[in-house]
């Protein structure tokens, strides 16, 4: 990520390649994962990003998660959200008559 501006390097990685995936009815035969960031600490903050692509649809499905928690004293470690966002998308088939 971030090849084309000036912000650093941003490493991907894949996940469950070729693999099927659901979204309520519709099937997906052969899919694949896209991880952007999966870092998880219970004390300070979460950035989860991830989207999964089917072959000859493209994006299907996109989760971002990410929050900063409290780092107070009194609620150090309790996962206590100060700020942030979850944006999660999903594709919607409509079959047409």
């Amino acid at each position: 990520g971030n090849s084309l501006n000036s912000l650093p390097d941003d490493l991907y990685y894949y996940d469950q390649l070729q693999q099927p995936y659901s979204i309520e009815t519709q099937k997906f035969a052969n899919t694949i994962s896209v991880i952007q960031s999966n870092l998880n600490d219970s004390i300070v903050y979460r950035d989860l990003r991830k989207e999964i692509y089917a072959e000859g649809v493209g994006l299907i499905f996109s989760e971002l998660i990410q929050l900063s928690y409290c780092t107070e004293t009194a609620c150090l470690g309790q996962m206590e959200i100060e700020a942030g966002e979850i944006l999660v998308k999903s594709l919607v088939y409509s079959p047409t008559e």
